[in-house]
């Protein structure tokens, strides 16, 4: 009982580790865990079975209890112990082997072998990896010369490996098939023998072999970089794994264990070569074939300097078939290949990076190898900006005699300009500005110059277009205007939303449109989940130039059950000009409620909730027509008093512009 209770005092002791600190307060520390257990020396270092050993180190603890030493797997008996001493003794079948602690079930293994004299031993094992059917060597001393009292079991396999050789210091043996990485066990006469690779001492690694199965290309230019496919590519720092283009070692610029990503080697031959893998381990005896096409050579550049779209060949021989393999820069700046040869290659001069003028390198790449690099001076070719008329419909719609602005860079007198075609007499502000009229006779198009000095015209990417009598100008006038209707985002419920580019009051908030058997409409509706929309407005505003107008509406569905039932479609002057309902009134098309116009902005107007249109038939069309005298803001849309169960559905709204 006494030694129960020791026992557990010394286990105490070892977790509880006090001290105090400056102001004499007691700390404890609970903590064990990390103890750095360390061996530095042993004594003797070697013995019989039976006698004591000297282990020195350090962090040990006090307690023999916690602690197991080990020499090899066979676990010593302990004969004392404390911080930096452990005495223990050489037991029975014990083998040479190295000094494993394991205090509290952490394992400590040592780099000092303790050799049993009289036992068999082994002092290495060599090398400790290495392929199936490789030879391995165990080197020692009393293994014995009979090949039948020798058993090495490896990792993975319960089969005995095959022995080659025996003598009293080496015995050589296969490494199985079917072993894998891990310690080895050897019986020697049916007595187990510690190894430098068995139990926790180390463990043998068993290779795989490598293999190599592909290129990402089979052909190419020195100098190009290509992959290597395959698996198994090991490299250690002292090996690393290389690769062969016959004789001559490419440059290898990354590696995995399943590709190898390499520089073709300057010294490689023309035409076809046998390339091979080298990893840490092995030469792999798979070998593919790759074509080193003949390097480029360019022999002449037609210009040296010219303006940007200009035309330049380049000539020389070796160049590639495919266009796509080949890349010209003009100072970063891209240039758009033309035609080309094996001996000739035509490019149009590209602006450089950062329109940075000037000299500037002009690089020749094939097959992302750069064969060429030169100076060529890109003049600075005037390029255009913008092009906008004056029309507050959009400044992209003219008609003859509208004055146009062009803004752009480098933009001289000397040059002839068409617009659309058609010659002009522009007027020019700066070298950054010029204005022009409309030529009679256009129909539309873009504004280009040209200047004798510059071979390619300097084209607009913006187009104009000729604002002409029965044109549609819906895109111009609304937004969201015909189906799939857009909601704005975050105003969906129940299917009904807001649409996007209208504006409401307060009775069509968060609505407006609807999404409907999967079509969307604009709606005007109270009753089924509709609040009442009395002087409900939902409308557009746009600023129109003079003349005529038509809206045409595709009405889709108008429905009535009961209560208030009045749809007006108008067009106002002014921004949020909508005037109010004032009272319901008896007229030929039934009872109506009829708005306030005193200062007569209404331009246009429509009563639609007296159609009656079903959903799903053709829609119905009704037109608005309405005039301005001179460039007016609009206010169009949907003015309407809904009270019980009745509505409207929009499919479509279209703008037309009828002319002065």
């Amino acid at each position: 009982m006494k030694n129960v209770y020791y026992s557990l005092f010394l286990l105490l002791s070892l977790f509880i580790w006090t001290s105090c600190d400056k102001g004499g307060e007691e700390i404890v520390d609970l903590k064990y865990e990390g103890r750095a257990v360390s061996v530095s020396s042993i004594s003797p270092v070697a013995g019989y079975i039976g006698e004591e050993l000297t282990i020195n180190g350090k962090q040990f603890g006090v307690s023999s209890e916690l602690m197991k030493v080990f020499i090899g797997e066979d676990e010593t008996k302990i004969i004392s112990c404390s911080e930096e001493r452990l005495v223990v003794k050489v037991p029975e079948g014990a083998t040479s082997g190295k000094i494993i602690l394991n205090l509290l079930g952490n394992t400590y293994v040592s780099e000092l072998t303790y050799e049993v004299l009289g036992q068999p031993s082994v002092t290495a094992i060599s090398p400790e990896m290495g392929f199936p059917d490789d030879e391995i060597t165990i080197i020692g001393n009393n293994l014995g010369s009979t090949l039948s009292a020798v058993k090495l079991v490896f990792t993975g396999t319960k089969e005995t490996a095959q022995v080659v050789s025996c003598e009293n210091t080496k015995i050589v043996v296969k490494v199985p098939s079917k072993a894998v990485t891990g310690p080895v066990d050897l019986t020697i006469s049916k007595q187990h023998v510690n190894t430098p690779l068995s139990g926790e001492s180390g463990e043998f690694t068993v290779l795989q072999h490598a293999s190599f199965t592909g290129m990402s290309t089979a052909s190419g230019y020195r100098g190009a970089t290509i992959t290597l496919k395959g698996e198994g590519f090991v490299g250690t720092e002292e090996k690393p794994v290389k690769v062969y283009f016959g004789d001559a070692e490419a440059r290898v610029v990354s590696s995995t264990d399943k590709e190898i990503v390499i520089i073709i080697p300057e010294e490689a031959t023309d035409g076809d070569n046998g390339v091979m893998v080298e990893t840490a381990y092995e030469l792999i005896e798979a070998v593919q074939v790759f074509n080193v096409l003949p390097s480029p050579k360019i022999t002449n550049v037609s210009s040296t300097e010219e303006y940007i779209g200009a035309e330049v060949t380049i000539t020389g021989e070796n160049f590639p078939e495919e266009a796509g393999n080949i890349k010209v820069l003009f100072g970063g700046g891209e240039a758009t290949i033309v035609s080309n040869s094996t001996t000739e290659l035509v490019v149009k001069v590209a602006a450089p990076a950062n329109d940075v003028f000037g000299e500037v390198d002009l690089t020749v790449s094939m097959s992302d190898v750069t064969f060429y690099t030169g100076k060529f001076t890109v003049k600075e070719t005037p390029y255009i900006i913008s092009v906008t008329s004056a029309n507050v419909m959009s400044n992209k719609l003219v008609r003859a005699g509208d004055e146009i602005t062009v803004t752009g860079k480098g933009l001289t007198s000397d040059g002839i300009v068409t617009i659309g075609g058609i010659k002009v007499e522009p007027v020019f502000n700066s070298n950054n500005e010029f204005k022009a009229t409309i030529p009679n006779g256009f129909t539309g198009g873009k504004v280009v110059l040209k200047y004798e000095a510059i071979s390619v015209p300097i084209t607009s990417d913006d187009e104009l277009i000729l604002l002409t009598e029965e044109m549609d100008v819906t895109e111009f006038v609304l937004q969201n205007y015909k189906q799939p209707f857009i909601p704005v985002e975050g105003t969906t419920y129940k299917n009904m939303s807001a649409p996007l580019g209208w504006s409401c009051n307060d009775p069509y908030t968060s609505r407006g449109m609807i999404l409907n058997n999967g079509n969307t409409y604009l709606q005007c509706q109270s009753g089924w989940d509709e609040g009442k929309k009395e002087n409900g407005k939902l409308y557009q505003v746009k600023t129109l130039p003079k003349g005529k107008y038509k809206f045409v509406l595709d009405i889709a569905e108008v429905f009535f059950n009961n209560g208030r039932f009045t749809i007006h479609f108008l067009v106002t002057k002014g921004n949020n000009t909508f005037p109010d309902y004032a009272r319901e009134e008896n007229t030929s098309a039934g009872k109506h409620w009829v708005y306030d116009d005193p200062n007569h902005i209404v331009l246009g107007e429509t009563l639609l909730s007296n159609l009656r249109v079903t959903l799903g038939t053709t829609p119905e069309k009704v037109e608005v027509e309405f005039e301005l005298s001179e460039t007016t803001e609009v206010t169009m849309g949907f003015l309407t008093m809904l009270g019980g169960q009745g509505g409207m559905k929009v499919s479509a709204i279209s703008t037309v512009w009828l002319g002065e």
